[in-house]
């Protein structure tokens, strides 16, 4: 079996460097700006001016993220000055990495007693039951939160006022059907051995997102033993980010990917028209929660980036931007259809995140490692 090393915790910052320039080419400023203006009819609701008054006396807004790439950063922040009419010198910082790599700056932070971090939005249902137990979260009944429409039917956790998910992340099978000629429609059909050294798989070793679905999958007992066995004789490909396992699909290398992210098959729909599918015996649906952290230095301002983020105008912008699912009731692009997971009619199984503890989690990943090694 073939393996990609993930990028090292040490080394986030370079991470997110490049994930600022190669998450997807930029359309420039001025497209920005045309992108950002065809949201202004999406609503906002409307924040007491009490706390826009605050948020701009602190100035500043910083926030870590798997969830955007750096094109849907920019249009979200300008639409989140215009929605507030916040003053030039408030200041915003965005930063992206993989879920490993947000997890465990805002650990390191912590441990350090140095947050810098205002709000955190990730995939990991364990990192944000960890914050809650330790109160590490702002308290905080963000008027937005009222968009969440389909919170029950998505099967994600509910954080009350302390976080919320932003979006629903629904990993399935991606395929380019210039390689593969059938629809993938089960899990079963991939342990087929005509597809021997084509299938690329996120690697729940180093991905704290990848691990939850892998968890998730085997505690519902959707993958079995049985099963896996089946797929490690297919000699599958590992890596990390999202965008790479598209990629590899795209070129053909790997025409298949277990993991594979609906609105990053949507982002290069104008390029090579890959196909998802979410297979009929189950999968698992987590969370990119979002919430303020306790010790943020600019907690007003994470507030308000809450309340504009969770509002019908900001998850349009995700939905158009990013193809995401979305707990709320928003108009989704016709040509986002195809690769966004609909939380009303995909299956979804039930999870007991309460039993996720992390030792619950090691044991997970140390499965994963028993069946396709380290």
């Amino acid at each position: 079996m073939r393996f990609v090393t993930s990028v090292p915790d040490n080394q986030w910052e370079d991470v997110m460097k490049i994930s600022h320039t190669m998450a997807r080419c930029l359309r420039g400023a001025a497209a920005v700006a045309l992108m950002a203006a065809s949201f202004s009819a999406g609503r906002a609701y409307s924040a007491d001016q009490s706390l826009i008054d605050a948020a701009v006396k602190e100035g500043h807004l910083t926030y870590a993220t798997n969830m955007t790439a750096p094109e849907t950063q920019k249009v979200l922040e300008k639409a989140f000055r215009e929605t507030y009419k916040l003053p030039e010198s408030f200041q915003i910082e965005g930063y992206t990495a993989d879920s490993s790599g947000v997890v465990a700056r805002v650990g390191q932070e912590m441990a350090a007693d140095k947050v810098s971090i205002d709000w955190v939005a990730v995939n990991s249902e364990s990192f944000w039951r960890g914050l809650a137990k330790k109160g590490a979260l702002l308290e905080y009944c963000s008027e937005s939160y009222k968009t969440l429409v389909f919170l029950k039917r998505a099967k994600v956790l509910d954080g009350g006022c302390y976080f919320q998910a932003a979006s629903v992340i629904v990993f399935g099978v991606m395929w380019n059907p210039a390689f593969v000629s059938e629809d993938i429609t089960s899990w079963a059909q991939l342990s087929d051995p005509k597809y021997k050294g084509q299938i690329i798989i996120g690697d729940a070793r180093k991905s704290a997102g990848y691990l939850d679905q892998y968890a998730g999958l085997r505690q519902a007992n959707v993958w079995t033993d049985e099963w896996l066995q089946k797929m490690k004789a297919q000699d599958p490909f590992f890596v990390v980010r999202s965008t790479d396992i598209r990629d590899r699909v795209m070129s053909g290398e790997f025409p298949i990917a277990i993991f594979g992210f609906g609105p990053r098959a949507y982002q290069v729909r104008d390029q090579v028209p890959l196909k998802m599918a979410w297979p009929s015996e189950g999968i698992v649906a987590t969370g990119s929660y979002a919430g303020v952290l306790a010790k943020a230095p600019h907690p007003n301002a994470g507030k308000l980036w809450t309340d504009f983020i969770f509002s019908e105008k900001g998850q349009e912008i995700l939905v158009e931007q990013e193809g995401i699912s979305s707990i709320s009731k928003v108009r989704i692009p016709d040509d986002a259809v195809p690769f966004i997971a609909a939380v009303d009619k995909i299956k979804t199984v039930s999870v007991d995140w309460d039993a996720m503890t992390q030792e619950a989690l090691d044991k997970w990943r140390t499965d994963f490692r028993r069946v396709f090694g380290e």
